[in-house]
């Protein structure tokens, strides 16, 4: 036998054991089980909670909700921070003064 006549023969071996299938049949009620299931998870807690969250208008109203209240405690952060490096301004300022007078020109004691 030559190596063609093998081949031919594999080949034929091949396709001849194609020959006896049929198509997949899934179990008996199958599809009975799959939609009784189906319709047991459509009414669970967590899938309403789930269909819920994942709406876009929800999404988006809690991104924008995130961002407003970033925004809003960076203002607060920024107007305290201003409010007391304007009060350590003062005092510093007080100080100074305080430092540079001499004990002759406190005019508040009078003699």
């Amino acid at each position: 036998m030559s190596k063609q006549s093998n081949r031919e023969l594999d080949l034929e071996k091949i396709l001849s054991s194609l020959d006896g299938l049929e198509k997949a049949e899934p179990a008996p009620f199958f599809y009975t089980r799959l939609q009784a299931r189906m319709m047991r998870t459509e009414n669970s807690v967590m899938q309403q909670v789930f269909s819920f969250v994942t709406r876009p208008a929800f999404v988006l109203a809690t991104g924008l909700f995130v961002l407003l209240l970033n925004g809003y405690i960076l203002v607060n952060k920024i107007e305290e921070k201003e409010a007391a490096t304007e009060e350590t301004t003062q005092m510093l300022a007080i100080e100074y003064t305080n430092l540079n007078s001499s004990i002759y020109d406190n005019p508040d004691e009078t003699p």
